[in-house]
């Protein structure tokens, strides 16, 4: 007005900052860290022939490798190779905590549990649940996501007793794709359409929708830990986002701020 122009910035808006760029996500929706990939790029070399489905390495440090034909481990340095249980029911994904218990979903079998030394696995989910995904967080706590929305939390120091998490879990019944935490401590979940996340020590929460305005993504592949953020992974596109802040209370919308008045090429500065 006047010859005046104005700038005007946005205070970041709960920390969320959308790229559209290529991302190229696994079949498995499964994004790998360098020590996964690698892992598993060597048991494929090693184990011809066989599909490699996940793999991790065990209390003793002996890599044990999810496959088509059960869970195999290897027994030395050589990669000879032996079979940890009595079946040979194909093996989806597999995590070893710290006391050397394995925790493996099977096609068939569903979500089990070997204890160590053990060559029969225990059943852990009832009720006709299926697992889709397992994170073992801080080698102690498995996190476990169903097919039909629900989070379990299971000590596995304790009793090995799943425990709920409504605050992770999808009312919708959608299917989990991913369990992480992040550098705060926060647990995040993601389905297609929703991110969770969930700060155990005020215990709350906060959802975010892929349709969310400051996300505007078709839906959700995956979700990374990079860094103090979180990257929720879409088709062609990703969005970082900043974990929030659950101590500070009466969190509003995003506010305009004018930072710079320019006058006939002249920039006032606002102070206030």
């Amino acid at each position: 007005v006047g010859g005046s122009r104005y700038f005007m910035l946005l205070r970041g808006h709960e920390g969320i900052v959308r790229h559209d760029s290529p991302w190229h996500v696994m079949g498995n929706s499964a994004l790998l860290d360098d020590s996964q990939r690698t892992l598993m790029a060597e048991a494929a070399r090693h184990l011809n022939g066989l599909r490699i489905n996940d793999a991790c390495k065990d209390a003793d440090g002996r890599i044990c490798v999810a496959t088509n034909h059960g869970l195999k481990r290897a027994k030395d340095s050589d990669w000879n190779m032996e079979q940890v249980t009595d079946s040979t029911d194909e093996v989806l994904r597999v995590v070893a905590d710290a006391d050397g218990t394995l925790y493996y979903q099977g096609r068939q079998a569903g979500l089990c549990m070997l204890l160590r030394g053990k060559r029969q696995a225990q059943p852990m989910l009832k009720n006709g649940e299926t697992c889709s995904c397992l994170a073992l967080l801080d080698r102690e706590v498995l996190w476990i996501g169903t097919t039909i929305g629900r989070v379990y939390a299971c000590e596995t120091r304790n009793s090995h007793t799943l425990k709920p998490a409504p605050a992770l879990s999808n009312a919708g019944g959608n299917r989990i794709i991913a369990i992480r935490q992040d550098a705060h401590g926060h647990v995040w979940s993601v389905t297609r359409h929703s991110l969770r996340e969930w700060d155990l020590k005020s215990d709350s929460y906060r959802i975010l929708e892929c349709r969310h305005p400051r996300i505007s993504m078709d839906y959700f592949d995956a979700l990374v830990v990079c860094g103090d953020s979180v990257c929720a992974v879409g088709p062609e596109q990703y969005c970082m986002i900043l974990p929030k802040d659950f101590d500070v209370p009466g969190t509003t919308a995003a506010q305009p701020l004018v930072s710079t008045v320019i006058v006939d090429g002249e920039s006032h500065y606002m102070t206030s």
